[in-house]
């Protein structure tokens, strides 16, 4: 039915693995130019950048579940910020005082460091360092699993570049146990991890984790 359409199809909390993304922040367009749904192209509307400004940037809602969605839209917006910065030049004035006030809050920080990680043009191993030393440092103790399981599985990833194998295996292993759920990509990052490392017995276990918590998921 996708294929077929003739006009923009948008989504808002999934993506469309067929193609490739225009993400817009608040919601994911399908870009039907490549087939790649790797690529990813940050466009954010400037009504969008003004909403962000004006209500979610330093707001803390006392509604704890309000704050929840707050600091995980937060968190993309600061993830999609990241990976669009061009390497070696410094961000404009607006992106600057974004980058600024995001580093001061977990879901930010943390946003930051994912962003870096995937910018396409590279990134500084010290930089993403200093991003998830900022995160640990500003992590509320009642953090949703699924958040600090980003955080280690990112730690872990950036551990693997740094070619510290035990370091990113502890990492990769806190991830998958602090959230189980099967969806959870540190569970084929832990899985690479292994076959890197020469492990193939623990790569395997991974996998039958992932096919046993599958199969309780479809009972």
């Amino acid at each position: 039915m996708i294929d077929e359409q003739t006009v923009p199809v948008v989504f808002t909390l999934d993506t469309y693995k067929r193609y490739a993304q225009r993400d817009r922040w608040l919601y994911v367009e399908v870009d039907k130019s490549s087939r790649d749904p790797e690529q990813v192209t940050v466009d954010i509307p400037e009504e969008a950048v003004r909403f962000f400004e004006e209500s979610i940037l330093g707001v803390e809602d006392p509604n704890a579940w309000i704050a929840f969605v707050q600091g995980e839209i937060r968190r993309h917006y600061a993830m999609l910020l990241a990976r669009s910065l061009p390497l070696g030049q410094p961000p404009n004035e607006r992106a600057r005082r974004h980058l600024e006030l995001l580093t001061k809050d977990f879901y930010g920080a943390l946003g930051i460091s994912e962003g870096l990680l995937a910018n396409k043009e590279g990134y500084s191993v010290g930089m993403v360092g200093s991003f998830l030393d900022k995160a640990r440092d500003a992590m509320p103790s009642d953090v949703p699993k699924e958040d600090l399981s980003r955080f280690f599985y990112i730690r872990g990833v950036l551990r693997a570049n740094l070619r510290d194998n035990p370091g990113a295996a502890g990492d990769l292993e806190t991830a998958v146990s602090v959230w189980t759920s099967p969806g959870n990509p540190a569970f084929k990052e832990l899985q690479a991890q292994y076959r890197r490392a020469g492990d193939e017995s623990a790569a395997n276990a991974v996998e039958e984790r992932v096919k046993r918590l599958n199969s309780r998921k479809s009972r």
